[in-house]
């Protein structure tokens, strides 16, 4: 599996994590999932890039974590947990 972030998710105005599960045989589709979708609304901000994912890291146990630019306690960052 592979697993990453984008600001942006095609012609949409939200930031998602994404996971990639590679073809069944060697040429074929790979095929994604969306694990979570960061919408400015939901996050409290007015601007997407105030909420997108900068990235993640997976634990030991396959939990991904990762970190956002603003919220939490005075508007310094998030920290997220994701179990795919």
């Amino acid at each position: 599996m592979l697993y990453g972030t984008t600001q942006l998710a095609g012609d949409s105005t939200y930031a998602m994590v994404f996971e990639l599960a590679p073809p069944a045989s060697p040429g074929g589709i790979w095929t994604e999932t969306t694990l979570q979708m960061f919408l400015p609304d939901a996050c409290g901000f007015e601007y997407i890039y105030e909420c997108s994912p900068n990235g993640l890291n997976l634990g030991p146990d396959g939990t991904l974590y990762g970190t956002i630019p603003r919220g939490g306690t005075g508007s310094l960052g998030t920290v997220f947990a994701l179990t795919p």
